[in-house]
């Protein structure tokens, strides 16, 4: 969309910078630790999980992303996410013209694995950004880089079809509805009718908190709404998903994976253990070419 607050490049390194936590320069193994074999926190492409690099983990406590600080407001869910449905659905269209939609994101994800005997092998910080670029059918490509340089290449040979406002993603759980949320957005390029279906849609669900105000992970203005994570999903015993929207247009700014409970795992709560930043989005006419 024409007026969307995506940062430009300075914007991103300072706040890059602000959250330098986040991205460690030193990385060194923790030591080992009972757990479940294999987790890989949050949902991100399986592309992104080649892209880890060893955690800094002082007396046996993995970092992680701090969690995101929140102004109260007095506003109930439904009436929150029906008035930014509203305000997505007279937003123009996203920029560029062709077939091919195009999608640019960075993302936070935190990656244990075990051996046999339950303990902690390896922690990861998988961070990186994607490109891709989807036919109508779902086909395309996945760019993956990390700090600017190219890690890996994905030909999407087969995909999902794109969703529209009269066909939106089956959902049973408000959680599966976030996680649907983040997909369609980290495919195409959203349309003003699909944003304003998709809002309103989650705007009919009973189990959603307004967390209240906040500043995103690229320093930008947002509104945040959350809900628990359905069990079989969750890596901790207290785990929320929270989307970030921009108050004025409703566009998707974050997707987080918010642990309150650490449980068994070696991290310190509350805390994101995973996230995307939706950077930028449009139309183009071929693969490799941006809007």
């Amino acid at each position: 969309m024409a007026n969307q607050r995506f940062p430009d490049d300075d914007a991103l390194a300072e706040a890059r910078s602000a959250h330098r936590a986040v991205w460690p320069d030193s990385p060194a193994r923790p030591r080992r630790r009972r757990l479940v074999p294999v987790l890989v926190a949050g949902t991100a492409l399986a592309a992104v999980a080649a892209v880890g690099v060893p955690l800094v983990a002082p007396d046996d406590v993995v970092p992680t992303a701090t969690a995101l600080v929140y102004q109260h407001v007095d506003t109930d869910p439904a009436t929150l996410l029906t008035d930014l449905a509203r305000r997505a659905a007279t937003q123009p269209a996203p920029s560029g013209a062709g077939d091919y939609d195009y999608v640019r994101t960075r993302t936070w994800n935190l990656a244990l694995t075990g051996d046999s005997d339950l303990n902690i092998t390896d922690a990861r910080i998988s961070a990186a950004e994607q490109d891709m670029w989807t036919a109508p059918d779902g086909t395309g490509r996945l760019d993956v880089s990390r700090d600017g340089a190219p890690v890996k290449h994905l030909d999407l040979s087969s995909g999902v079809a794109r969703t529209t406002p009269d066909r939106l993603p089956e959902a049973r759980t408000t959680a599966q509805w976030f996680d649907s949320i983040r997909e369609t957005w980290s495919r195409q390029a959203v349309s003003p009718a699909l944003q304003n279906a998709l809002l309103s849609a989650l705007a009919t669900r009973g189990d959603i908190t307004t967390e209240g105000k906040t500043t995103d992970r690229a320093n930008r203005p947002g509104i945040a709404v959350s809900t628990k994570q359905d069990p079989e999903h969750a890596l901790t015993p207290n785990e929320r998903l929270v989307i970030v929207l921009d108050p004025d247009t409703g566009m998707l700014l974050d997707y987080e994976v918010m642990s309150l409970e650490s449980g068994s795992l070696p991290i310190t709560t509350p805390c994101s253990t995973s996230y995307t930043i939706w950077l930028s989005s449009g139309h183009t006419t071929k693969i490799g070419l941006r809007p």
